[in-house]
């Protein structure tokens, strides 16, 4: 959790427009998290998600393979976040470009 507190407080000191710049550098380190973290760390990262990550909307383009292959291990039907993360997938969709959307979804799959 405090690696994700640091994140946290890298993206607020940075602002969205230098996020948006340096974004496959944070992918790096975010991605892989949700699949194998406990509980309390998938719904920290998936708050960090919709927080810094979600209002870039068109920003998110190049990384929206990676972002959905890391969403992805959330959408298991026993997990505790499966709700949340449906959620994040839906306005990921709704924000971006559908048909780009749906294009990485399946390369991803």
């Amino acid at each position: 959790l405090e690696v994700l507190d640091l994140y946290e407080l890298i993206f607020e000191r940075i602002g969205s427009e230098m996020l948006a710049k340096d974004i496959s550098l944070y992918a790096l380190g975010l991605f892989p998290l949700l699949q194998y973290a406990a509980t309390k760390v998938k719904e920290k990262l998936i708050d960090i998600y919709e927080k810094y990550w979600i209002p870039l909307t068109f920003d998110l383009i190049p990384c929206l393979s990676g972002i959905i292959g890391a969403l992805l291990p959330g959408l298991e039907e026993k997990s505790e976040t499966l709700d949340k993360v449906k959620m994040l997938m839906n306005r990921i969709c709704d924000l971006t470009d559908k048909r780009l959307f749906f294009r990485a979804l399946w390369k991803t799959i």
